[in-house]
């Protein structure tokens, strides 16, 4: 039963952060722009290249590489971008649901993804081409599967896939 709520939680915040897409048709920042050119030229073997055409030295490569690998299957780079983030905001219900859930029981899980949809920061951020959205989804991913390993014995290539999280 969980399994279907979970499923109807991230069917419903796609469906919310595609609404707010549609109302929300600006980049707000430059840093939305600097990780979607250097997505594109990581992907076309420029290299790690921003927009200034210098080396990329401040920001880390894992959401423009997204960003560029989404652009292969959508031409619009601006919307690829916001899509890496709609869907790392989304897959955000599922490590707050069971950190809500092992912590003070499934209520209080249901009630965090259900906070996590409609949270306006949150929902705001998962729908920019910034990195907020999905770095906070490797986040707490991390700190879940931390206290698995703390909790329950784990192998040691559950420790290490931890510390390449985070």
């Amino acid at each position: 039963m969980t399994k279907k709520y979970i499923i109807l939680y991230l069917i419903l915040s796609v469906l919310f952060r595609f609404y707010l897409v549609t109302s929300h048709n600006v980049i707000e920042r430059p840093d939305g722009v600097n990780y979607i050119t250097t997505g594109k030229n990581l992907l076309n073997g420029t290299g790690y290249i921003n927009l200034s055409n210098n080396y990329e030295l401040q920001k880390t490569p894992f959401y423009p590489i997204l960003i560029g690998l989404a652009s292969l299957f959508i031409t619009d780079t601006e919307f690829a971008g916001r899509l890496v983030s709609i869907i790392f905001g989304a897959l955000l219900i599922i490590p707050v649901f069971l950190l809500g859930k092992r912590f003070y029981g499934e209520t209080a899980g249901h009630i965090a993804a259900i906070l996590v949809i409609f949270y306006p920061i949150l929902s705001h951020y998962s729908i920019l081409v910034m990195t907020e959205s999905t770095y906070t989804f490797i986040f707490l991913l991390s700190i879940l599967l931390g206290w698995s390993c703390i909790s329950t014995e784990k192998t040691v290539y559950h420790h290490i896939l931890i510390g390449i999280l985070f």
